[in-house]
């Protein structure tokens, strides 16, 4: 199954969900702004995603924080760099599938 998440071109937020990616259109123009899946993600990006998800991660080394920041998935902040909302999003939705409890 593949997990994917995509931003608005509009700011109108985000959407995202499993099975096939695709375009999501507003009055016939693309709306879709940049696109994660899961499955994309190194072990090491996989692995700080989830640590990030539960707090701080002062071991985050900072290649992977600015390869998280520029896929969208953290952000810099004044106590360090978290977790961002698309990829809280992404893991919440990653964690629901393993139990069962997602779709």
């Amino acid at each position: 199954m593949r997990f994917f998440l995509f931003r608005l071109a509009d700011g109108g937020g985000y959407g995202g969900g499993r099975g096939d990616l695709r375009l999501a259109g507003r009055a016939g123009k693309e709306a879709w702004r940049m696109a994660v899946l899961w499955e994309d993600l190194t072990e090491a990006e996989r692995t700080a995603l989830k640590r990030m998800n539960r707090g701080p991660y002062p071991a985050l080394s900072p290649d992977l924080a600015e390869r998280l920041i520029a896929r969208g998935l953290a952000v810099r902040r004044d106590s360090g760099v978290g977790i961002s909302r698309q990829g809280r999003e992404l893991v919440i939705a990653v964690l629901l599938h393993g139990r069962g409890d997602a779709g």
